[in-house]
């Protein structure tokens, strides 16, 4: 039955009917115009109802009259089903939970507080030092450059050429004053004379020293001469032992040589005479041809080895005279030449010297035609050689031969063969 009255309303009567305005379509038409936001409103819908809430007591109490009579009841006129207008029911959506809420939301912005932020601590500036910044090239030319408006290019090439003219050498130019000249002669004459007095001094105080001459001995050069003197009354056998004693005393360093000087006190003694005495049964061919010279010497060595150098007239005669004495020479320079080498395969030497019977073999000695005479275990004891055509060495050991050839004075003399 309503479906049917409804259905009977006619369009003019529909058109007739117009929506309910509301304050949610209020807030719909200021919320499309764009002039509020949904805040605005709602803090303008809670003002509003406040005052509303102020003023209503005011306008019951203005609007207060003495009540009239009533008046006479008249029965209601009957109502037509086609005339009601039935209102629209309000439809719940987000606008209208909004305004509900509107005032609660306007309670917690004023009730609410911004949380307090803790303002991180100001820098605390930094105390200027008394002492200014070190000033640089590179400040330099960084304020020439602001204060003078040019550019870094500009001023590194001004310092080049600064630099390029500092570095030129300084040309002294042929107008010297005259003050430079006489300071630069001054100088000149005392550095001449500074010269001279240290040429001076030294000339006056050097001390030379006398060169060291070696002792006059014939034949060899020798490192220290030793005299010895002998009575012309005595023995062979008291002169050699005279002179066994003096060999046995000398002291040198190794290598060198000494000579027994033979004197009768005031005069050296010619060979002849010495060895007529001192050695009887010497040829007497050898002794006519033997030279005034003569020497008798001491070699350090292993032990003091003695030695004989005779000069001689005659080659022929000095060398069959040598032969001859060959029988009796050991004999009669003993004890002088008696000798014990150390044998080669044992560390002990002979305690007593042996004259040994065995005769004089040949051998070669540094290049020389050599008589030598060996012990038992084959080692020289004895040996004799011309040292030239002119001199015989007499020695006990190998090597007072080629010292005594190192130290000859003189060249030896050889015959070209005919």
């Amino acid at each position: 039955m309503e479906q049917e009255k409804q259905n009977d309303i006619s369009p003019q009567e529909n058109n007739l009917v117009q929506p309910l305005q509301t304050f949610q379509t209020d807030i719909e038409k200021v919320l499309q115009s764009k002039e509020l936001s949904k805040k605005d409103l709602a803090a303008a819908e809670a003002l509003r109802g406040k005052k509303g809430e102020l003023a209503a007591p005011l306008i019951q109490m203005s609007t207060k009259a003495p009540t009239a009579p009533p008046p006479p009841q008249t029965p209601p006129a009957p109502v037509e089903p086609k005339s009601v207008v039935l209102p629209q029911k309000e439809v719940h959506s987000p606008l209208n939970a909004m305004r509900a809420s509107a005032d609660k939301l306007v309670a917690q912005e004023e009730q609410a507080t911004l949380p307090k932020v803790k303002a991180p601590p100001m820098p605390t500036p930094k105390p200027q030092s008394a002492v200014p910044p070190i000033q640089t090239f590179n400040t330099d030319v960084g304020e020439y450059v602001k204060d003078n408006k040019v550019s870094a290019v500009q001023v590194m090439a001004a310092e080049a050429t600064r630099r390029a003219e500092e570095e030129k050498p300084i040309v002294v130019k042929s107008g010297t004053s005259t003050g430079v000249k006489v300071v630069l002669v001054c100088v000149g004459l005392l550095l001449l004379v500074g010269a001279g007095g240290a040429l001076a001094y030294t000339y006056y105080t050097q001390r030379t020293l006398p060169a060291a001459e070696n002792p006059s001995a014939p034949f060899i050069a020798v490192d220290e001469v030793v005299p010895l003197t002998i009575l012309p009354n005595e023995s062979s056998a008291d002169i050699l032992q005279s002179l066994t004693t003096t060999k046995n005393t000398v002291q040198l360093s190794l290598g060198l040589i000494a000579q027994l000087a033979i004197t009768t006190g005031t005069t050296s003694i010619a060979a002849q005479p010495f060895f007529a005495a001192t050695t009887p049964r010497m040829p007497a061919s050898l002794l006519r041809t033997l030279g005034t010279q003569y020497l008798i010497g001491v070699h350090s060595y292993d032990v003091n080895q003695p030695f004989i150098l005779l000069s001689v007239d005659s080659y022929e005669q000095g060398y069959a005279g040598m032969l001859a004495w060959e029988k009796t020479m050991q004999q009669d320079l003993a004890p002088l030449f008696n000798y014990a080498p150390v044998n080669a395969n044992s560390s002990q030497t002979q305690t007593a010297p042996q004259i040994l019977s065995s005769s004089f073999a040949d051998s070669i000695v540094h290049n020389h035609d050599t008589r030598v005479v060996t012990n038992s275990a084959g080692s020289i004891v004895f040996l004799w050689t011309f040292v030239n055509r002119s001199t015989i060495l007499i020695t006990t050991n190998p090597g007072t031969i080629d010292e005594v050839l190192s130290r000859q004075k003189t060249a030896p003399i050889l015959t070209l063969p005919q």
